[in-house]
């Protein structure tokens, strides 16, 4: 995906303030390219002066009926996709709320991020 695309769709995305409207949007967007990553996402929402934020939860903050897939292999993921659309304030008490260090740590993770599935779908 070249990258005025892939800029273009997630301008649109983000600028629609719906949270699962973004997610599955990303979600194409990956399955349509390997280089597309919610850390790629994050960066450049970061470079917009976007009010969206990407976090990387992790998997204890899951639901017990819930697992987690990562979006284009389905392998098993240790950090799920959370949406923040309030800005960095929200994003900063997220971190805080799931023990995730900083932007740094969250970004690193968000490279194998996956997203909610309903549970005893995954193998291993």
């Amino acid at each position: 995906m070249d990258y005025d695309t892939f800029d273009e769709r997630l301008q649109d995305a983000d600028v629609s303030f719906d949270a699962g409207y973004i997610g599955q949007v990303l979600v194409d967007m990956m399955r349509e390219d390997p280089g597309v990553t919610f850390a790629v996402a994050e960066k450049r929402l970061r470079e917009i002066n976007s009010t969206t934020y990407l976090v990387a939860i992790p998997l204890r903050f899951c639901a017990p009926q819930l697992d987690v897939a990562h979006p284009v292999t389905g392998q098993r993921a240790n950090h799920f996709l959370w949406i923040c659309l309030h800005g960095e304030r929200e994003a900063i008490q997220t971190y805080r709320q799931c023990g995730i260090a900083n932007a740094a740590a969250n970004l690193e993770a968000l490279g194998t991020c996956g997203v909610l599935v309903p549970g005893k779908q995954l193998s291993g």
